[in-house]
């Protein structure tokens, strides 16, 4: 999910995945009733695959027949056992925010703090994103955030616990999950933060300078804008570097407003 402290105004250390380099060693309303379709976006990147059914209204796999609402998802994540990252994780860190939000942020994994309190993007990466939709003129509560991959994936080094990227047999497993979610939760629009989240809802690899910014289709025929994780800006080390690819930042969330405001 997050990762760490852009020189902006967030006296943060830098963390990777959700909010976890470095760090100690060891939600949502219920829906109710499915709401109105979401808008039907067509500048879409030329070249990419789109599908003329609402993928609202395709069948997704379930795990369970049971799993109607945000409650029972939660339910369900906290026994996954589908990929061996929860052997090491401390919890599953399910998404979180309304159950009818317009906006999803997927990241790309929980990070150290994330796996302590099991709530995503709550560590410095988490703050710098934070930070990025109130400039970008969205009410964070109105938005619905979550992870590719929902258990924290790290390596040992001395006391603390680095994050590790998660590989491609873990995004996969994980995607049951995700699938399940954006069908309960039917953003409008799922802005992907990073390669991984991006590798997720779009089923391929992409490079984030070719696609930045761009209206994509999902795997599943969701309208999807890539950007990067906060984290990248948590990493870069000079003052100036930081504060423009954090200003670009703004611009692209800023751009997803208005995408919804225009299909409002």
């Amino acid at each position: 999910m997050g990762e760490a402290g852009v020189d902006v105004g967030l006296g943060v250390d830098a963390e990777q995945g959700g909010g976890g380099r470095g760090g100690h060693r060891h939600g949502p309303t219920d829906r109710r009733a499915a709401p109105a379709a979401p808008a039907d976006f067509r500048a879409v990147r030329p070249g990419t695959r789109t599908r003329r059914r609402n993928w609202f209204d395709m069948d997704h796999p379930t795990p369970d027949a049971a799993i109607t609402s945000l409650s029972a998802l939660r339910e369900a994540e906290a026994a996954c056992t589908r990929c061996p990252l929860y052997r090491d994780a401390t919890r599953v860190v399910p998404g979180e925010g309304p159950a009818h939000a317009r906006l999803m942020m997927v990241g790309e994994q929980p990070g150290d703090q994330e796996d302590l309190s099991g709530r995503p993007f709550v560590g410095p990466a988490g703050q710098v994103l934070d930070r990025a939709i109130l400039e970008a003129g969205i009410d964070r509560k109105t938005v619905f955030v979550t992870n590719a991959v929902k258990h924290f994936k790290w390596e040992p080094r001395g006391k603390r616990r680095l994050h590790k990227k998660p590989n491609a047999h873990e995004i996969e497993r994980c995607r049951w999950w995700n699938d399940i979610e954006r069908a309960l939760v039917r953003p409008q629009l799922v802005v992907a933060l990073g390669a991984t989240a991006a590798a997720s809802l779009l089923g391929r690899s992409v490079t984030i300078g070719r696609v930045r910014g761009e209206l994509l289709t999902g795997r599943d025929g969701e309208p999807v804008v890539v950007t990067i994780h906060p984290s990248y800006l948590l990493r870069l080390r000079e003052k100036a570097d930081k504060e423009r690819e954090y200003a670009r930042f703004v611009a692209d969330l800023k751009a997803c407003a208005a995408r919804l405001r225009q299909a409002a």
